[in-house]
């Protein structure tokens, strides 16, 4: 099954007067997807609802997975992406940051490109 994917929200700049950030609803039963642009930085942030929940990104081996159990009504945020660490080249997500969720209550994503 297709990743749900979270939508990044451009940095806007020093010159403008600020964006709305999109907001990714949690979802656990297909995980995440976020593109990881060249040369972008990404900051990705979790709002947790009522729940701890598990939000794992996954490195390209296994051994840069950044795991992280989020307390309840707690907001974390994570990133940058180095792009040969974390970013697909095969598969399903190529140019993709895969992102696991063990729950999804109550959670929220939203992501930044500067």
């Amino acid at each position: 099954m297709a990743r749900t994917v979270i939508v990044p929200t451009v940095a806007p700049g020093h010159l403008t007067a600020g964006a709305q950030v999109t907001e990714t609803a949690g979802d656990d039963a297909n995980n995440h997807s976020l593109v990881n642009r060249a040369g972008s930085r990404i900051i990705l942030i979790c709002q947790n609802g009522l729940v701890v929940a598990t939000v794992t990104v996954s490195g390209l081996d296994g051994a840069d997975d950044i795991v992280k159990a989020i307390p309840a009504n707690e907001t974390w945020a994570f990133g940058p992406f180095p792009a040969a660490l974390y970013t697909q080249s095969t598969g399903d997500d190529i140019g993709s940051i895969e992102i696991e969720l063990d729950d999804e209550s109550n959670v929220v994503f939203y992501a930044i490109i500067f």
